[in-house]
């Protein structure tokens, strides 16, 4: 068993930004934040919680038919 993702990393913030931006007339509003302010626990939980979990899919890209595109293109075709 694989999980698979979609190709490219990204932060949350990143992640909300690109959809605020594709769907800018709604009027959303994105502001950066720490771990520390989103989820007031992270302190005790830093000590686990690796900063960087970006999956690698290189083995899905060797094996399967067809090439899964890059988060921003999904995104963008699920918003329109």
């Amino acid at each position: 068993m694989n999980h698979v993702a979609n190709q490219g990393h990204a932060s949350y913030y990143e992640m909300a930004r690109h959809i605020a931006i594709h769907t800018a007339n709604y009027g959303f509003k994105v502001r950066a934040s720490t771990a520390e302010e989103f989820e007031p626990n992270y302190a005790l939980r830093k000590d686990y919680l690796p900063r960087f979990t970006a999956l690698n899919c290189d083995k899905w890209n060797d094996v399967a038919p067809f090439k899964i595109p890059h988060w921003r293109e999904a995104v963008a075709e699920w918003l329109d």
